[in-house]
């Protein structure tokens, strides 16, 4: 039996925190990324409603909220997804608009995307060679997903970086580029998926 998760937010710095118990001291909370445990009076934290937090609202229940005259929660604030923060939608960057014109936030707060972004691409590798672009209009296969297609007509194509020293690899498609974002370019993790692949492969 799964036991649900109880979250609250502390009042001083907006870090999310799992309830681990009540006493007659306060409630005694754990960080999901580790630290130890600890025990708040009960006017330092307040509660956390997941329900209320979507990844992701859609459309139809934006404009029932709007049309209500209240502001969808993540037009005002959102979690980070790296730090577990509770912080104003002003501490993430912008990434795209939505048709009704609000803003859509990046889902790391601009604290965290500094770690992320603070690494400057290169267009050599390390070895100082430079990748070979492929040309608008050549034939072209993703050395990953073996995807083919024209360049520029059916196929997107973007020079890879190392994640942690900038320097270029090759040129992949955008899917995969995406793809080992999702995976923050980090061979366990695609290890990790493998093995995965792999347990469910015979169901």
């Amino acid at each position: 039996m799964t036991t649900k998760t109880n979250w609250v937010v502390l009042c001083d710095d907006g870090r999310l925190a799992i309830i681990t118990k009540t006493t007659k001291r306060g409630i005694g909370i754990r960080f999901p990324l580790g630290g130890r445990e600890l025990v708040l009076p009960k006017d330092k934290v307040r509660s956390f409603d997941p329900i209320n937090y979507p990844v992701q609202i859609s459309a139809a229940k934006r404009k029932k909220i709007k049309s209500a005259g209240r502001t969808p929660k993540d037009e005002v604030e959102r979690v980070c997804n790296q730090c577990l923060t509770l912080k104003p939608v002003d501490c993430f960057a912008a990434n795209q608009t939505r048709k009704d014109g609000s803003t859509i936030y990046r889902p790391t707060c601009t604290n965290c995307r500094s770690g992320i972004d603070g690494v400057k691409n290169h267009e050599t590798r390390a070895d100082g060679s430079k990748p070979e672009k492929p040309e608008i209009g050549d034939f072209w296969k993703c050395p990953i997903c073996e995807k083919c297609g024209i360049v520029g007509v059916t196929v997107k194509i973007v020079l890879d970086h190392g994640h942690l020293t900038g320097d270029a690899r090759d040129y992949i498609c955008d899917s995969c580029n995406t793809g080992l974002g999702r995976f923050r370019n980090g061979k366990d993790f695609i290890r990790n998926a493998l093995a995965y692949l792999e347990k469910w492969e015979k169901y």
